[in-house]
């Protein structure tokens, strides 16, 4: 198996997406996909044909309606057992839009969990399946040109497809909860609403408010969310901070907005994160706000 590859946010911001964006790949009988894993989450959907998915000792055969999830830094990898159709979407969930379906929001965010890696396989019924077409054909029957409301139509689109996936799991997996230690959902709305405060004191506030030693609040989201309390709040603001961007707001401002220090240390952790500048970014990527909200 050839080394582990790791495919960075900023390959799927070259799609022109926030943090919301599909693709469909056609490949060939006995194509393969080496070992790699995403900074994002990946959801896949097979269309048509069957390929044979593989991530840490868990290996199942895809057939159409087959859909799984890899979260971040998940490793897999993939063969086509004959002519496969795939139907990739890519997520960033601690950057989906505050009017996000908040139920679907939290689906997403417990699915990319230590805890549920190589769980997150269900199966499509045929009816689901065909709807899930039906959203991807009127999805991809508009281009990017496309106006305004027409973009809007294509994320509720996505909104769409992505309900159905979530209740399939749901329904395939009774066995799993998706609901996560309360705290850990107190903690994520608590860093959700208070983005403009500084990391140290929104730490301080979320250990005040749940009564909690930060050590204690680092070991709860570690352990459900997969990375320190630290990293995720840095990571929540700089996803954000996208938004922001391609609003037009100046970056001096976002920077103040979510609480840094200054200007060269928002400039400095957006580089390491995303691999571009902030205004890189916004000079890339920039969009109509109309276009991805309702």
């Amino acid at each position: 198996m050839a080394q582990n590859k790791l495919i960075t946010n900023k390959e799927v911001f070259k799609n022109g997406w926030n943090s919301l964006y599909t693709e469909s790949f056609h490949y060939p009988a006995a194509y393969e996909i080496s070992e790699h894993s995403h900074e994002f989450m990946e959801i896949g959907v097979t269309l048509d044909g069957t390929a044979r998915h593989t991530s840490g000792s868990s290996s199942r055969l895809l057939s159409p309606g087959s859909v799984y999830l890899i979260a971040p830094m998940q490793s897999h990898s993939l063969q086509a057992s004959s002519r496969w159709h795939v139907q990739n979407i890519y997520l960033l969930p601690k950057a989906l839009a505050r009017h996000f379906p908040p139920d679907l929001k939290q689906f997403l965010t417990l699915a990319g969990s230590p805890l549920m890696e190589n769980k997150m396989f269900c199966q499509l019924t045929g009816q689901n399946l065909k709807a899930a077409g039906s959203l991807l054909e009127s999805y991809s029957g508009y281009s990017p040109t496309a106006s305004s409301s027409m973009d809007a139509f294509q994320y509720h689109c996505m909104i769409a497809l992505l309900y159905i996936i979530c209740d399939t799991f749901k329904s395939a997996n009774p066995s799993i909860s998706f609901q996560a230690d309360d705290r850990v959902l107190t903690i994520v709305r608590l860093i959700e609403r208070h983005l403009s405060l500084p990391s140290s004191e929104l730490t301080s506030l979320i250990s005040s408010g749940l009564s909690l030693h930060p050590q204690s609040l680092n070991r709860l989201i570690k352990r459900d969310l997969g990375i320190s309390l630290n990293q995720f709040i840095l990571e929540s603001k700089l996803e954000n901070s996208c938004g922001m961007l391609l609003e037009g707001v100046p970056i001096t401002n976002v920077a103040m907005a979510l609480g840094f220090y200054d200007h060269s240390h928002y400039n400095k952790y957006f580089l390491k994160y995303f691999g571009i500048t902030p205004s890189e970014y916004r000079k890339k990527y920039r969009l109509s706000t109309d276009s991805i909200h309702p």
